[in-house]
This record gives structure tokens, C-alpha cells and sequence, in this order.
């Protein structure tokens, strides 16, 4: 059985159920309800970051830098540079005990 869902423009679509039309722009959620933003799309919040962190390497604040990144295709992987001090160890333990902590409230 045809649903009726017809590409309206480039992500927009028309879906037609029961008589009741609907247009929208689909938006994706994950189970804990947020947004799911798809692969290759620019996100504001992270490319402020990344300058951000940038801009202290160039002035030469920065000894040292560890990150996790989470990838488009949902893979992980880590980097790390410069010196380990007991103090990174513990950064990291808070920055995990922290993510523990918001996945656990969702």
C-alpha cells in the first residue's frame, strides 16, 4: 500500500495518512530524545570548541592535549599529545565519572 509519502524539496517530504497532510522536515530523535543531527552536517556548538582550543595552542597556553572524538559514522577514537601530569589522569576521571553521570539521568 502506497503511503503517500512524496519528496517535496531536498529533506522536506509530504506524507499523506488517513487524510491528515503533514510537512516537515524530518527530525530524529534517539530514545532519550535528543537530537540526532545527520552525518555531514556542520555543528556550531563544536566548531566553537575546536577554535576555541585552536586559538589557546596558538597563543601557547597549551602543554598538552587528550580528547575523545566521536565520529559521523558513529566510531570512536582518541588523541593525545604533549605531557602526562597526574592532575590529566584525574581530568579524564572527571570528565568520565561526569558522561557516566548524564547518561545515567537520561
Amino acid at each position: 500500500m502506497d503511503s503517500g509519502n512524496k519528496p517535496v524539496a531536498a529533506g522536506v517530504h509530504m506524507a499523506c495518512f488517513l487524510g491528515v497532510v503533514m510537512t516537515a522536515t524530518p527530525r530524529v530523535v534517539s530514545l532519550t530524545g535528543a537530537e540526532i543531527i545527520p552525518p555531514g552536517v556542520p555543528k556550531p556548538d563544536l566548531i566553537a570548541l575546536a577554535e576555541e582550543i585552536l586559538d589557546r595552542a596558538r597563543s601557547g597556553d597549551l602543554a598538552g592535549l587528550s580528547v575523545v572524538l566521536k565520529h559521523a559514522d558513529d566510531t570512536h577514537s582518541y588523541r593525545h599529545h604533549g605531557p602526562v601530569a597526574y592532575a590529566t589522569i584525574g581530568c579524564i576521571e572527571t570528565l568520565k565519572a561526569w558522561m557516566v553521570e548524564d547518561i545515567a539521568s537520561r
